[in-house]
């Protein structure tokens, strides 16, 4: 039941976010004078989701065809529920930025998240994809967290 309503409130603050993207004017500015390195981090939320996919389908090679089948299946899943995680994570964070920057104070807060879907659609076939292939896993864990760190350098750079 707990984990029922974490989900229906995920979604509605998804839906809400959406809106103000798509609704509030400062937001909107905000997003639309930085949209190519917006677009780095979206694309490197989408590498993020293809590897946790992959993690899923390469930590069950070699083993029973059931598992194979059944990892085959949950893969379009960690897809998209990593994507949509990783997507509402780096807008929420975007409107922290945002924020700060209008208030010309302070720093970024880290968005609230669903923590147990973080962990099943994130967390654990990244865990998966660093035990069948630690570099790929390494290195894509390098860049998701060097991703935040790059942008705001080079937004401090810009004003």
């Amino acid at each position: 039941m707990a984990k029922q309503r974490a989900t229906s409130n995920f979604l509605d603050d998804v839906r809400n976010l959406i809106g103000r993207v798509q609704n509030g004017e400062a937001f909107s500015r905000y997003l639309s004078g930085r949209k190519e390195r917006i677009a780095l981090l979206v694309a490197l939320c989408v590498t993020l989701s293809i590897g946790c996919a992959s993690g899923v389908i390469l930590f069950v090679l070699g083993m029973r065809p059931i598992l194979v089948l059944v990892a085959v299946l949950a893969v379009p899943f960690v897809l998209l529920g990593s994507l949509a995680l990783l997507l509402y994570a780096l807008f929420s964070w975007l409107e922290n930025v945002a924020l700060v920057a209008a208030l010309h104070h302070g720093k970024p807060a880290v968005p609230q998240l669903p923590w147990p879907l973080v962990a099943a659609f994130v967390g654990v076939p990244f865990l998966l994809l660093l035990v069948r292939a630690p570099v790929i896993g390494i290195v894509l864990g390098a860049m998701a967290a060097a991703g935040p760190y790059l942008y705001l350098h080079f937004e401090r750079r810009k004003r």
